[in-house]
């Protein structure tokens, strides 16, 4: 199952096909030997990143993972790799219990990942956010799930409310700390917009606005703003086209407009 995304050993991986039930072209069943030969045959044709600190631990390298991700979900039924990938983790959510109940953050990160990805509803991709959030740092799952090997395509199965949340969170990223991981998803939100299929939401637009600031790509900008209007947030964004022009004056005066709005007193 992709080698289970994240970081893992070849062990996991025996333990997946093994819960899955796949046999070789015999119709046997896969050895540890036949998983290990396969395993060398990977990192020997450098299709496997080694981990640096852990020893015999590995994950597919990004030229490919989110390929074969996106060829996993399209040729096996969604319920069968739940299935399959549930029980290797010894995860059964039908049953009751409190907070999130799986310590092996590898694991949080592949059953999360399929979720997200085979269109689970907002209601449950928001439970699961609360119940891992319990156990684990949630930013640091909710990475390396969704948002490492960026691969458009994908994005397309992913629910609509959920879809948008990942984009806002990596272009805020991408604002903050630069990081040049996040520009697919820069890419991604522009065409979403050039191609009009589906409203993009208010606070998509204002942080896709704030990296065209940054990015000083004024008109394209202005563009993405033109449906929100009376918004103290794109007014200042706005502003920030006078700082780029050295309009010093104008853009203090539109940005204290936008943050003090005049009021107007009772009974005039």
């Amino acid at each position: 199952m992709a080698l289970l995304w994240t970081w893992r050993p070849r062990t996991a991986v025996y333990e997946l096909i093994q819960k899955w039930g796949l046999k070789n072209h015999a119709g046997k069943a896969f050895t540890q030997m036949a998983v290990k030969d396969a395993w060398e045959q990977f990192r020997r044709a450098g299709l496997l990143v080694e981990h640096p600190r852990r020893p015999g631990y590995a994950q597919l390298h990004d030229n490919i993972r989110g390929q074969v991700y996106r060829e996993l979900l399209t040729q096996h039924p969604i319920a069968q790799l739940r299935s399959a990938l549930h029980r290797s983790a010894n995860h059964d959510p039908s049953r009751s219990h409190y907070g999130w109940p799986l310590w092996e953050g590898a694991d949080t990160i592949a059953i999360l990942r399929l979720a997200v990805f085979s269109g689970a509803p907002i209601s449950d991709l928001e439970a699961m956010q609360k119940e891992i959030s319990g156990r684990n740092d949630w930013g640091t799952i909710f990475y390396a799930a969704c948002m490492e090997a960026f691969d458009p395509v994908l994005m397309d199965r992913v629910t609509p409310e959920w879809r948008w949340r990942m984009a806002t969170g990596a272009l805020g990223n991408l604002c903050q700390r630069v990081d040049p991981e996040r520009l697919p998803f820069f890419h991604w939100t522009m065409e979403q917009v050039k191609t009009g299929r589906e409203v993009i939401p208010g606070p998509l637009r204002l942080q896709l606005a704030e990296v065209l600031l940054h990015r000083g790509e004024i008109s394209q900008m202005v563009d993405v703003l033109k449906p929100i209007e009376k918004d103290a947030a794109a007014d200042v964004l706005r502003a920030g086209i006078r700082i780029q022009q050295g309009q010093w004056a104008p853009a203090q005066a539109e940005m204290e407009a936008a943050v003090n709005p005049p009021t107007t007193k009772p009974g005039l």
